[in-house]
């Protein structure tokens, strides 16, 4: 009995060796992955993330637009183009 709870312990603990070993080479290879990609996206140089910079600007400013026209059909301050009456309203 003593030999099999001996086995049964051991081969357990080569298992979970096995599956952290399995685990940090995974980690490791992402790592090195993600640093290689860090280091391609510094590579572009300050034009790109200038670019990137100024798409997201209007981006933000278009849904801030988009946002103001939502706020005021909801409050009735403007009507729909195709209606001509505010909304919420019911003939």
């Amino acid at each position: 009995m003593e030999e099999l709870f001996f086995f049964g312990t051991f081969g357990a603990a080569v298992a979970c060796a096995l599956l952290f070993s399995a685990a940090w080479a995974r980690a490791r290879r992402r790592l090195r992955r993600l640093e290689d990609r860090l280091l391609d996206g510094s590579a572009r140089g300050p034009d790109d993330l200038e670019e990137r910079v100024n798409e997201l600007a209007l981006r933000v400013a278009q849904l801030a637009r988009g946002q103001e026209f939502l706020q005021q059909l909801l409050s009735g301050q403007r009507r729909l183009p195709q209606s001509g009456r505010p909304v919420g309203t019911s003939s």
